[in-house]
């Protein structure tokens, strides 16, 4: 058999014919591609109101959930005031402050009973986290909070079912499920559902490990070609009344639709 037959039979425009696609040569490929799923933000991952050493002893931990970078400079960590709709500005997060993925940022009282905060204030009776009131991050220039938790069903920050006040001066906090080594990425909008009390409460800080256990993982994009729909080999010949060199393959395209094969080859097996 001579290829350089088969390959002038290709030249005939009438004509759209494949054998076998060469992975390779396909120049119109379709690409395989998987959705992403959406991207969550930073939420609000532990907090405590009081600790062990009085109500002053509070702090706020943040959390990169998501699986890329994100840039929280000059947030404002907003409070509103036990059971009201009264709200005041709490922090501004300092700039330059970048989380990457599993990453953890620890804003705290400056009597706070923790351990390397990255960012603290100054409380005072009219500077702190209220037992009945809640929380919540905002962008600078959006007026919807990036997330929210709240200790009272009148209180202007909350989601969902408000969480129980913590009443007591002991070492505590509430945290954001799964918890601990396993991240906090479950956010379903719902205070009760999404947080857990914790006898011994563990702020994490940027310094602390990334915690990715819970974060997806989020597929890429592929691009294998695929074989062409519809075309069929419709009459072929290997030998004719002139000999071994008396030979054709024809191709149908049965479809309603055109079908590009520039570049495609016709192989054969011996």
């Amino acid at each position: 058999m001579k290829p350089s037959r088969l390959y002038l039979l290709l030249t005939n425009a009438s004509l759209l014919l494949v054998l076998v696609v060469a992975a390779g040569f396909l120049h119109d490929a379709r690409a395989a591609t998987i959705s992403s799923p959406s991207k969550p933000g930073i939420v609000i991952s532990e907090f405590r109101t009081m600790g062990e050493s009085g109500i002053y002893d509070e702090f706020v931990e943040l959390f990169n959930p998501s699986a890329d970078e994100i840039d929280i400079s000059g947030w404002i960590l907003r409070v509103s005031a036990n059971c009201s709709s009264t709200t005041f500005d709490l922090v501004t997060i300092k700039p330059l402050t970048k989380l990457s993925p599993g990453q953890h940022y620890l804003i705290a009282s400056s009597e706070a009973a923790v351990e390397n905060p990255d960012q603290t204030w100054s409380s005072s009776p009219d500077l702190a986290l209220p037992n009945k009131g809640g929380i919540a991050l905002f962008k600078l220039t959006e007026e919807q909070p990036v997330d929210s938790v709240g200790m009272c069903a009148d209180t202007a920050f909350k989601e969902g079912e408000f969480l129980l006040p913590l009443t007591e001066e002991k070492d505590q906090s509430y945290e954001r499920l799964p918890g601990g080594d396993s991240g906090n990425c479950t956010d379903t909008n719902d205070n009760r559902s999404d947080f857990l009390k914790r006898l011994h409460a563990e702020p994490q800080r940027t310094t602390s490990p990334f915690i990715s256990t819970c974060i997806p993982i989020v597929p890429t994009v592929t691009n294998t070609p695929l074989p062409p729909e519809g075309l069929v080999i419709s009459e072929f010949r290997t030998r004719g009344t002139n000999g071994d060199d008396d030979e054709y393959v024809e191709i149908f395209n049965p479809t309603s639709s055109s079908v590009y094969m520039g570049g495609w080859q016709l192989w054969r097996s011996s």
